[in-house]
């Protein structure tokens, strides 16, 4: 005979007072209950906070103990489609796996109701434990995979040389004269990189003279400036193999570390040494990446790797970018090197600039929409471009100066100026270069194409490639 309707309420409202009295903030759905039979579990009533079967497979075993020790819900194997969950005091979670996005309740509040029928053995219990130790384990891996160190985005090899290298290090120096020009110092750091990547030393940049470099170009992919504290109290030897084809010939066979035994080496050169370095076999697997690559690829690769242009520097190349991005016109440059007294070499004579405005007539002729940019180290040459054409003559602000002899007071305004020109003429469409010199050969090496490429030699204008150019350098400069 089933309990009156009055009695029911009765045991209801002591149910109630009873939980009330140790947890007020506790509500009993009291239209909600569970039925366990088998492998099926209904629910009944709609005020409690469900959870579908797909995310009851997620959450994988859900373990529940009473403060008494004893086992309240274990949910394994086979899941209902839906399982209820409502108030229950006295229940204390010890181990919950997997996903607990799902459930809305407030967790202050959240207990779980215990199934009385769930066996309470000590296998079961111990089955329990191991499956929260496995779940802890689990993530720790979880943790040491994909959230540590092991996961982190990681960098080029060569910016972290410090990091796996730090006894030992290598630095183009460039603290004094002499150093040579902008072009012979690019030949000498790239060298110098290919070296430190050869002998897994810390490669690192130290340009001061006559200004620091870090003001014009900054570090990309490689973190080359120098931690000066990381080099006390180590051994120190500066070398300079400045115009020494000896010392790129011996890049052939040598055993950098043994001929350079000191912790810090500062190394000076104006040479690319990769076509030596490259058949040594001592470091061929170190510099894998670089074999049977072009000594244009070469240079365009380390270089872009190396640095990228400061604000200012973008800036002064913005009038160039304009010209080509935005009016859509052709940019024609020479470069044309005389060379100063103090230099000692002669490239191209005041009496050979005829080709040159004939050359760059032709081009206003063939497409009048041109603009027309000379790099050059005279000022009477600037002057006498802009006397021929005019407006379409762009120029860049400074005196011409080789920046490794310049005896001006406006130092930093001749580092600007020569920056400048230098890599206003990787933005040309056509491009006339001086024979035997590295500051158009470089810019072109950057360009990396053969179309409109020329270059002054035999008192005449001709085309080239990037092949003839890197030839005649090899046998010039090197060989």
């Amino acid at each position: 005979m089933a309990p009156s309707k009055d009695k029911k309420s009765k045991n209801k409202e002591k149910l109630h007072e009873k939980r009330d009295e140790s947890d007020p903030g506790l509500d009993i759905d009291d239209t909600t209950t569970t039925t366990t039979t088998g492998e099926t579990t209904t629910t009944h009533g709609s005020n409690v906070g469900d959870i579908t079967r797909q995310d009851a497979i997620q959450l994988g075993i859900i373990a529940f103990y009473d403060h008494g020790g004893q086992l309240g819900t274990v949910h394994a194997g086979r899941l209902p489609d839906t399982i209820a969950y409502s108030s229950l005091k006295n229940t204390q979670p010890v181990c919950l796996s997997g996903i607990t996005s799902s459930f809305n309740q407030n967790p202050n509040k959240m207990d779980y109701r215990r199934d009385s029928q769930m066996p309470t053995s000590p296998r079961v219990r111990w089955m329990v434990r191991l499956m929260c130790v496995l779940s802890v384990g689990w993530l720790l891996l979880w943790y040491g995979l994909c959230i540590g160190p092991a996961c982190r985005p990681s960098m080029p090899e060569e910016a972290i040389q410090d990091d796996r290298t730090g006894r030992q290090y290598l630095v183009y120096d460039c603290s004094s004269a002499p150093c040579g020009g902008w072009a012979d110092r690019l030949e000498g750091i790239t060298s110098t990189y290919l070296i430190a990547l050869a002998t897994g030393r810390s490669f690192h940049i130290n340009i001061t003279y006559p200004i620091d470099i870090r003001g014009f170009l900054q570090q990309n992919e490689v973190n080359w400036e120098i931690d000066q504290l990381k080099l006390l109290n180590k051994s120190t030897r500066f070398y300079s193999y400045m115009d020494n084809r000896n010392f790129c010939r011996s890049l052939t066979n040598i055993d950098f570390d043994h001929n350079h035994p000191e912790d810090v080496v500062r190394l000076r050169m104006n040479a690319i040494g990769s076509y030596y370095l490259n058949q040594n076999t001592k470091y061929k697997q170190q510099l894998l990446p670089f074999l049977n690559k072009s000594l244009a690829s070469t240079f365009s690769t380390i270089h872009r790797r190396l640095f990228r242009f400061s604000e200012e520097l973008n800036t002064r190349l913005s009038a160039f970018m304009n010209i080509k991005l935005n009016q859509g016109k052709n940019l024609v440059c020479v470069q044309i090197r005389i060379g100063s007294a103090v230099e000692k070499r002669s490239y191209v004579s005041i009496s050979d600039l005829k080709p040159f405005w004939e050359f760059i007539k032709t081009r206003i002729t063939q497409d009048g929409d041109v603009r027309i940019f000379v790099a050059t180290d005279s000022e009477a040459v600037v002057k006498e471009s802009l006397r021929r054409f005019g407006w379409r003559v762009l120029t860049v602000e400074g005196h011409a100066d080789h920046i490794d002899k310049s005896d001006r007071k406006d130092v930093a305004g001749g580092f600007w100026k020569t920056l400048t020109d230098f890599y206003a003429l990787e933005m040309c469409d056509t491009l006339v270069l001086s024979i035997w010199s590295s500051f158009g050969r470089l810019p072109a090496f950057l360009r990396g194409r053969d179309d409109g490429l020329y270059v002054f030699q035999n008192h005449q204008i001709q085309r080239t490639s990037l092949k003839d150019i890197e030839d005649e350098y090899l046998q010039r400069v090197v060989l």
